[in-house]
C-alpha cells in the first residue's frame, strides 16, 4: 500500500542499478543458478555470467526421526525471514485447512527461527519446533518436505537436504526454481491452494510417485557434488583471469 508501494518500487529499481553495474565491471559473475544467471543476463546485457552450482555434501541419511503424523509434513526454514513466513502464513491460511480434511491423520511439523510465532499454541495438529540443533531431528522418511515460497531468488537447501534423506518434496514454482525444471523433477509443483494441497495428499497416498520423486531428486544431486562445483569454479577463475590479462 502506498506509500510503501512507491518506495519499494524505488529501492528495487535503484537496487537493479547498482547490480547492473557491478555485473558490468566484473570480469566474471558467477550466479547459483541458470535460472538466477538468466535474470543476471537481461539486468546486464554484455556482462560475462555463467553458473557455478551451489556445493552439497550429500551424506548418508540418518537414521531419522520419528515424527507424529501420518504422514508427517515438515516445513524448515528461518520464518524471520519474510519469503519464508509469507509462505507458511500463506500455507497455513489457505491450503492446511483443506489439506487437513483430506489428510485427518497428519501432522504439520514447522521448525526454524521463527516457527514458534507462527500459529497459536496448542494449534491441532500443527507442531512448532522453533530451533533445532540439526535438520536431522527433523528429516522423518515417512514425511513429505513442504516448500511453500511464493517470493525469492536463489536456491533452497531443504530441497537439497530432502533429497539426500529421500524425502519427497512438495514446493510451488518459485520454491523449486533453481533446482527443479518441472512438475516431477525431483519434486511436487504446485501453485494454487488447491493445487498444492492436492500434490500432497497425492504424494502422500501414492508409494510409487514417491519413489519417483526421491529417486529423481537424488539424481539430481550429482549436480551440486563439492567436487564437481570445485572443478568449475578453477575454470571460472581461470576466465576471469584470462579476461583480466592476468
Amino acid at each position: 500500500r502506498a506509500p510503501f508501494s512507491w518506495l519499494l518500487r524505488r529501492e528495487a529499481a535503484h537496487l537493479a542499478d547498482l547490480e547492473s553495474r557491478a555485473c558490468r565491471a566484473a570480469h566474471v559473475v558467477a550466479a547459483i543458478s541458470a535460472v538466477d544467471a538468466a535474470r543476471l543476463r537481461e539486468l546486464a546485457p554484455g556482462a560475462s555470467v555463467t553458473t557455478l552450482p551451489v556445493p552439497f555434501a550429500a551424506k548418508a541419511p540418518a537414521a531419522g526421526a520419528r515424527l507424529t503424523g501420518d504422514p508427517p509434513l515438515i516445513a524448515l526454514g528461518s520464518f524471520d525471514w519474510a519469503p519464508n513466513r509469507d509462505g507458511v502464513t500463506w500455507f497455513l491460511r489457505t491450503v492446511w485447512p483443506g489439506l487437513h480434511r483430506q489428510l485427518p491423520t497428519a501432522v504439520l511439523h514447522l521448525a526454524g527461527p521463527g516457527s514458534d510465532t507462527l500459529v497459536p499454541r496448542h494449534r491441532p495438529a500443527v507442531v512448532c519446533h522453533g530451533v533445532v540443533s540439526s535438520t536431522d531431528e527433523l528429516l522423518d522418511p515417512r514425511g513429505i518436505v513442504l516448500v511453500p515460497l511464493r517470493a525469492g531468488s536463489g536456491v533452497r537447501l531443504r530441497i537439497l537436504e530432502a533429497w539426500a534423506a529421500g524425502i519427497p518434496v512438495v514446493t510451488t514454482p518459485v520454491g523449486g526454481e533453481g533446482l527443479v525444471a518441472g512438475d516431477g523433477d525431483g519434486a511436487a509443483l504446485a501453485e494454487s491452494p488447491e493445487a498444492f494441497a492436492a500434490a500432497v495428499a497425492a504424494v502422500a497416498a501414492d508409494a510409487a510417485l514417491r519413489s519417483r520423486l526421491v529417486a529423481r531428486g537424488r539424481l539430481r544431486l550429482a549436480d551440486h557434488d563439492p567436487g564437481t562445483v570445485a572443478t568449475t569454479a578453477r575454470a571460472i577463475y581461470r576466465q576471469a583471469m584470462a579476461a583480466a590479462g592476468k
